[in-house]
C-alpha cells in the first residue's frame, strides 16, 4: 500500500480521495508516514477532524460533504467531537446605542514589549483598537513609548521598568492581554504576576504561556472567563510533551488544557480549536500566507476586544478566531499568500465586524 500511494504522490494528475485519504487517521490528527496528497476530498455522512484541522488537513485538498442522505434522527444519536465554524456562522455584532460612549465597549489593557520585542504588543493593541475597544492602554518599556503614540495615537501608553503602574488598573473595567514581546526575563515575569493576581479577565499568550509553562499551569488561580492562546510549540511546554504529540491529537491537547487550567482554549495552527469545556469548534478557514510573525499578537488583540466589549470568553474566542483566519483568506486571495503581514489582517478585521 505504502509502494501505491508513493506512486499516486508522483502523479501530475488530480487525485479524488473518498471519505479520508488513504495513510489519515479519520477520528484523529495523527498521519501516517505515508498518505495520499488528494486535490478534492469527499467526506461521508460528516465531517472527521482529520479534514479540518491538523498535519492530514493538508492532504485533503478541497473538502465536499456528502450526507448520502442520512437522516437527522441518526445524526442525534451521535454526539460530535467538535463543530466547524465558518464566518457565514457567526451571528452580526449587536448595533452601537445612539447614546453609546467609549465607556461601554471595555478598556483593553496590553501588557508586553520587553527591549526589542515592542511591536508585538503593538500589533496586539491596534487589533484590539480596531476591533471595537474602548479604550486601550499599553504597559511597555519606556523606550517603546514614542514610537507606539507615533504608530497609534488613539492608544494610551504607559512606559515602566517596574510593575507599580498596573495599580492604576484594578477593578472589573478592565480586560488585560498579557505575553506579546513580554521576555522571560524578571520584568516580564513581575509583569505576569501581577496581572494574575488581578483576578480580571484576561487574555494569556505568547511569552506569557512560556513563563506560565515553567511555573506549571496547575498553579494558576482559576482562570474562568480567561483565554490562553497557544501555538502547537507553546502547548507542548504547557503540557509537557512534544510538538509531535499536540500535532497527533489536537483536540485531545486542547481539552487537557482546558481541563488544567479552567479557560478557554485556543489552539493555534492548521485548522485552529477553540475549546472552553462543553463546546469544541475547529475554525474551517485559514491559510499557510498566516505562517508570519505577529499573527498570533493581532489574534490575542482580537479576543481582548471582544472579551472587553461584553461577549463570554468562549464567545469572544470563537469569534476572534474566525474572523482572524477569515481575513486572512480575505488577504490571501486579492494579494497572494506571500508576503502576507500581520498588520494586513487588522483593517480587514475591522470590515468584517461592521459588514
Amino acid at each position: 500500500m505504502a509502494a501505491l500511494i508513493r506512486w499516486l504522490n508522483d502523479q501530475a494528475r488530480t487525485v479524488f480521495s473518498l471519505d479520508i485519504p488513504s495513510g489519515a487517521a479519520a477520528d484523529a490528527d495523527a498521519v501516517a508516514m505515508c498518505a495520499v496528497q488528494a486535490t478534492v476530498c469527499m467526506a461521508f455522512i460528516a465531517w472527521k477532524p482529520v479534514h479540518w484541522t491538523g498535519p492530514g488537513r493538508a492532504l485533503c485538498g478541497e473538502r465536499v460533504l456528502a450526507t448520502l442522505q442520512v437522516g437527522r434522527e441518526s445524526y442525534a444519536r451521535c454526539e460530535a467531537v467538535a463543530e466547524v465554524l465558518s464566518l457565514d456562522s457567526l451571528p452580526a455584532m449587536p448595533a452601537r446605542h445612539g447614546a453609546a460612549h467609549k465607556g461601554h465597549f471595555g478598556h483593553v489593557v496590553a501588557v508586553g514589549g520587553d527591549l526589542g520585542t515592542g511591536g508585538a504588543i503593538a500589533l496586539a493593541a491596534r487589533a484590539a483598537q480596531r476591533s471595537g475597544a474602548g479604550l486601550v492602554s499599553v504597559v511597555t518599556r519606556p523606550v517603546h513609548v514614542s514610537g507606539l503614540l507615533a504608530r497609534a495615537p488613539e492608544i494610551m501608553v504607559h512606559g515602566t521598568d517596574v510593575v507599580s503602574c498596573l495599580a492604576a488598573f484594578e477593578g472589573d473595567k478592565f480586560t488585560f492581554l498579557v505575553g506579546p514581546g513580554l521576555g522571560q526575563e524578571a520584568w516580564g515575569q513581575a509583569l505576569l504576576q501581577r496581572v494574575l493576581r488581578a483576578k480580571s479577565r484576561a487574555v494569556i499568550d505568547a511569552d506569557a504561556l512560556n513563563l506560565v509553562a515553567r511555573w506549571g499551569v496547575q498553579k494558576l488561580r482559576d482562570l474562568t472567563e480567561c483565554v490562553i492562546s497557544p501555538h502547537p510549540g507553546e502547548a507542548a511546554r504547557l503540557l509537557r510533551c512534544s510538538v509531535e504529540d499536540v500535532e497527533a491529537d489536537r483536540l485531545g491537547a486542547a481539552r487537557r488544557l482546558q481541563q488544567q487550567s479552567g479557560a478557554v482554549v485556543v489552539l493555534k495552527g492548521q485548522g485552529t480549536v477553540v475549546d472552553d469545556g462543553s463546546h469544541v469548534v475547529i475554525c474551517r478557514h485559514g491559510n499557510p500566507g498566516m505562517a508570519s510573525g505577529g499573527m498570533g499578537d493581532v489574534l490575542s488583540g482580537i479576543i481582548a476586544a471582544l472579551l472587553a466589549q461584553g461577549l463570554s470568553a468562549g464567545d469572544a474566542a470563537r469569534r476572534a478566531v474566525i474572523l482572524h483566519s477569515a481575513a486572512a483568506d480575505r488577504c490571501a486571495e486579492t494579494k497572494g499568500q506571500r508576503g502576507l503581514a500581520a498588520s494586513d489582517v487588522i483593517p480587514v478585521v475591522r470590515m468584517l465586524l461592521n459588514d
